[in-house]
């Protein structure tokens, strides 16, 4: 599969958008986890959202984005910037210089294609030419901490029943 990896642009805002609601929908269904709220889902797409406009707004320089993009499509989005909270309170890093991967989303049809890897590893080479030598990432979905753990190894450290029995939640801090 041909998929080219670029930055957005401010007229993909509504397509990345898109692809965040299918994708987050998808996962929430997948693991069959049940929202707290009747928001949790849209936050959920906010947050990702927000990330985005910091890097339009920044100039990629406090958050940097990537899409995959397969013809006209958008496939798929990797995201890099301040740790999250959960990272925050759980782990005692220099945040300034600890960026987090803060998402790879990848479009249902397009998923175990090697585009998330794809883009994981455009990520990694972006920080290594910014001179950042490490990044933390957290995830509480169980498909991802298997998709993590293949990438990274075990996690830094885990909040176990985080999500409720048995529904950890994972972070891990690496170095480049």
């Amino acid at each position: 599969m041909q998929v080219t990896i670029d930055s957005p642009k401010v007229t993909d805002i509504k397509a990345i958008r898109r692809l965040f609601v299918k994708t987050i929908h998808h996962t929430f269904e997948q693991e069959q986890i049940q929202p707290i709220s009747a928001t949790e889902i849209e936050e959920e797409i906010e947050g990702q959202l927000n990330t985005l406009q910091q890097y339009f707004q920044t100039n990629g320089s406090e958050a940097f984005y990537l899409v995959a993009r397969y013809g006209e499509q958008i496939v798929a989005t990797a995201a890099y910037g301040k740790p999250n909270r959960i990272i925050t309170e759980n782990l005692a890093l220099d945040y300034v210089q600890v960026p987090e991967i803060k998402s790879v989303y990848v479009l249902p049809a397009f998923q175990g294609k090697g585009i998330g890897s794809l883009l994981f590893k455009k990520l990694v080479e972006t920080l290594q030419r910014r001179s950042i030598q490490k990044f933390c990432l957290d995830s509480g979905y169980r498909t991802s901490q298997q998709f993590w753990r293949k990438k990274l190894g075990r996690p830094t450290f885990t909040l176990r029943n985080y999500w409720g029995k048995d529904a950890h939640h994972m972070i891990w801090y690496v170095l480049i």
